[in-house]
């Protein structure tokens, strides 16, 4: 969560300093190369015209080949961030947060149970008969795509990172000690 939020975090720094920088190119181009000087206000409505696309109003007429340049690149770029912002960062984000957290240890309601350490084909179909009679399983699994898909056929499952046992093989023992 922590690294989706600071990627969101700088691309918000990034697109807020751009469309800055755009909002001054264009305020001070408009001063010295069309000799059409406009307030900051009117540099900043026309930023937020133009990189979203939705139309210019009055101020639709430029001279200077810079200024044109300056007004096509800021067209272009609305139309190619605005989609990729919500597709690489907005959509991820908001699924990160809503989706449903994996459980990190056992259920302590869980007795007389086997323990399955991952999840493949083999293991489905273990998980099948078990369940046919009646026998409490779960499985313990380090690939978080693999610990949803055990979820969502029903059955109990333990999840941690395989990297967090490198680093701390304590939790792996903390982790079967809930199992058990």
């Amino acid at each position: 969560m922590k690294r989706a939020r600071f990627r969101l975090l700088t691309l918000l720094a990034g697109l807020g300093a751009f469309l800055f920088i755009v909002m001054l190119l264009y305020h001070a181009g408009m001063a010295r190369l069309e000799g059409k000087p406009r307030s900051l206000l009117e540099s900043l409505e026309w930023m937020g015209a133009t990189f979203t696309t939705t139309g210019y109003g009055r101020d639709t007429t430029w001279s200077h080949p810079a200024m044109v340049a300056l007004v096509l690149v800021v067209q272009f770029a609305g139309m190619v961030m605005v989609p990729m912002v919500i597709a690489l960062f907005v959509l991820p984000y908001l699924a990160e947060r809503f989706e449903q957290r994996l459980p990190r240890a056992a259920d302590p309601r869980l007795d007389d149970h086997v323990i399955v350490y991952r999840f493949g084909p083999a293991v489905e179909t273990l998980l099948q008969r078990l369940r046919s009679k009646s026998i409490a399983t779960l499985v313990a699994e380090t690939d978080e795509s693999q610990a949803r898909t055990v979820m969502a056929i029903i059955v109990s499952v333990g999840f941690w990172h395989a990297d967090e046992t490198k680093l701390a093989p304590s939790m792996t023992n903390r982790f079967l000690t809930s199992c058990v």
